[in-house]
């Protein structure tokens, strides 16, 4: 989307991020694009922080879930 100059939105990260939790993937990755989110100036929403816990809770990872809760 990036090449295109096409910016993503709140619908299209909360996408990703929970393509991404779904998907298995790394949850260190999930949260460099939660990150990548909040630089690019897109709040992040209740679906947001529901799919980021969700993955932080399925691998026991209390610090991961610990700063999600704090950013919510």
């Amino acid at each position: 989307m990036k090449k295109v100059v096409c910016k993503p939105n709140l619908i299209t990260y909360n996408t990703i991020i929970d393509a991404c939790g779904k998907g298995g993937v790394d949850l260190m990755k999930m949260l460099d694009i939660f990150d990548e989110m909040q630089r690019e100036g897109v709040e992040p929403d209740r679906i947001t922080f529901n799919s980021l816990i969700v993955v932080c809770s399925q691998g026991s990872l209390l610090e991961e879930s610990q700063r999600v809760f704090f950013e919510m």
